[in-house]
């Protein structure tokens, strides 16, 4: 991580314990703060224009659609070229997926501290 500049992180995750819990990982690391949290896939456009974060911790699938993180990684690259985009999901499928479409990295859900951290 940069000395003396802190990234500024926002998770969008529709599942509220998953957002929670790496709030809480994201918010006990030195040099990160937690920029803001999406709950709802329609709202991470305006999410990412109003926090301006350095990354964003993005689920794949939101309610029913398999492909809503898929789709919005490829708006926010087009729209936020700077933007840092780590693509997180349960579904190992999606994550090459997202990769293609320009996320900066993948991780599979069930990661741990040390692995988002070193990501990010």
């Amino acid at each position: 991580m940069d000395k003396g500049k802190e990234k500024r992180v926002l998770i969008a995750d529709d599942n509220p314990a998953e957002r929670q819990g790496i709030a809480k990982i994201l918010s006990s690391a030195e040099g990160i703060i937690v920029a803001g949290q999406v709950e709802q896939i329609s709202f991470i456009v305006e999410a990412v224009r109003q926090a301006r974060p350095d990354v964003v911790l993005l689920d794949l699938k939101w309610d029913d659609d398999e492909r809503a993180g898929i789709s919005a990684t490829l708006q926010l690259k087009r729209l936020y070229p700077g933007i840092k985009v780590i693509a997180i999901s349960v579904y190992d499928h999606l994550l090459p997926e997202a990769l293609k479409a320009g996320a900066d990295a993948a991780l599979l859900k069930g990661f741990s501290g040390e692995d988002l951290l070193k990501m990010i």
